[in-house]
């Protein structure tokens, strides 16, 4: 595996790592302005994807159920389920 190849492989597990963290900080539905501030700007170095033709990929509830990203780095619709417990923050 060459350098090129690895470093684009480890983008795209940082990129999955950012989603799934995006899940997980902001509430499903939140509008743009209440989102965790790491992403506001979309996923940082998803521009270096060939799919995305230099663009960054940004994401934003449509609803509480519905996640848009753009550009779509997927083949197909995905559906995603996962289970979160939320634990309050000690003083």
């Amino acid at each position: 595996m060459g350098e090129d190849e690895l470093y684009y492989d480890a983008r795209l597990l940082e990129f999955c790592d950012d989603l799934s963290l995006y899940l997980a900080l902001n509430e499903p539905g939140s509008p743009k302005s209440e989102e965790h501030p790491w992403w506001r700007e979309g996923f940082s170095g998803s521009e270096d994807f060939s799919f995305t033709s230099g663009r960054t990929i940004t994401v934003e509830w449509k609803d509480k159920s519905t996640l848009v990203l753009d550009p779509f780095p997927f083949k197909k619709t995905v559906e995603v389920a996962f289970m979160l417990k939320r634990v309050q923050q000690s003083e």
